[in-house]
């Protein structure tokens, strides 16, 4: 039911109606309302709580019925003095826990029967969605346009409370931090900041938080910016143009591979030259037999002999020694070209080989070269 607020809640003052010592508890009441765009309603079934501003941890506990009637009990050792006053429901994103909506007075009564005007709870953004670059998408720009949503529906979407993003990112997992803040969208629904400057073959993360500033800072209460994020997304940037992409084919004509969804696998189950089977040997130019070389996915992830060798494979996100190969021609000595047969040597002595000649699985577990752990390369 929408009803018309004369005055908007700034603060309450309780008045108390009797005082007994023997007491054990005291109560506050009254009616709760949400804020919308077009008007108030009240704020049915929501949580509440009143907290002393000196000690947060001291707190009386209540809810809403459908009508925003609620009715607040407070231990009697909490005493009387100024309470933060809290109201939420967290499955519409409305209010929050942790943001007061406002402050009072609250008189000690050990009979109860403190009485309240109105309180009022403000939207908070609904989360945004993070939407370009997608999430896992390969071979993205160095430039691009970043886009998403901006969170706001026809309730939250009023110039009362402004809202602002902030984009939070790094490359290649590092600890994200804050590379844009306080954008404004507009409110037209999808946002975007334009993206420049970015390394070649470099795992990226980022996300976005949508910041609803309430109308007015609560004396006392802190920061009054209720907070919502996106999900985290990552992707990788194009291959760098000035390293040479290769592949890897084995006795059986399959390609190594390394399938495009950041699981970490890595096989011999490849059937065509694609992104997937795709690879940069890291600072090649003209690799020589014998050379140690590391191993890059367009994912930005290297091929790793899981503990130097005689066991199986995967990808890593550094280059170690495990990610280091001895790559041989096994035609003699001197530059390796496109379509010459070589070896692959892991850390400790072992060979790379493709089981069954190619199909399936990668292991780095032999110790001398044959059909299956000749590979060629192009």
């Amino acid at each position: 039911m929408k009803r018309t607020i004369l005055t908007i809640f700034a603060f309450i003052v309780l008045l108390s109606l009797a005082a007994a010592a023997q007491a054990q508890t005291f109560s506050v009441y009254g009616i709760a309302y949400e804020q919308q765009s077009s008007g108030y309603y009240y704020a049915g079934n929501y949580q509440m709580k009143w907290c002393r501003t000196d000690n947060l941890s001291r707190c009386g506990y209540g809810s809403t019925d459908l009508y925003g009637n609620y009715g607040v009990t407070i231990p009697s050792t909490y005493g009387g003095g100024y309470y933060y006053c809290y109201l939420w429901k967290d499955s519409t994103y409305w209010g929050n826990e942790s943001y007061p909506v406002g402050w009072a007075y609250l008189v000690d009564t050990p009979v109860g029967n403190n009485m309240n005007g109105s309180v009022i709870s403000t939207p908070r953004a609904l989360p945004p969605t993070a939407i370009n670059p997608s999430n896992n998408s390969v071979n993205v720009g160095t430039t691009f346009t970043l886009q998403w949503t901006d969170g706001l529906d026809s309730a939250r979407s009023s110039s009362s409370w402004p809202v602002t993003y902030d984009i939070y990112g790094d490359g290649n997992e590092y600890p994200e931090t804050l590379e844009f803040s306080n954008i404004s969208c507009g409110g037209v629904g999808t946002c975007s900041v334009a993206i420049s400057g970015l390394d070649h073959t470099i795992r990226y993360q980022w996300r976005v938080v949508a910041r609803m500033h309430s109308q007015a800072a609560i004396t006392g209460a802190g920061d009054p910016t209720f907070y919502t994020s996106s999900s985290t997304l990552k992707f990788t940037t194009s291959w760098d143009p000035s390293i040479a992409v290769h592949n890897i084919r084995t006795y059986n004509g399959n390609y190594l591979r390394a399938p495009s969804d950041y699981s970490l696998a890595f096989d011999a189950a490849g059937t065509a030259n694609n992104t997937s089977t795709q690879f940069q040997f890291d600072g090649s130019g003209t690799i020589y037999s014998g050379d140690s070389v590391s191993i890059r996915t367009n994912q930005n992830y290297h091929v790793s002999a899981v503990y130097g060798g005689g066991y199986g494979t995967n990808l890593m996100s550094w280059i170690g020694s495990y990610e280091t190969f001895t790559i041989t021609r096994l035609a003699g000595s001197g530059p390796i070209y496109p379509g010459d047969q070589v070896s692959l040597r892991s850390t400790y002595g072992y060979y790379v080989t493709a089981e069954g000649g190619g199909g399936g699985t990668v292991n780095a577990n032999r110790t001398s070269v044959g059909p299956w752990e000749t590979f060629t390369y192009y």
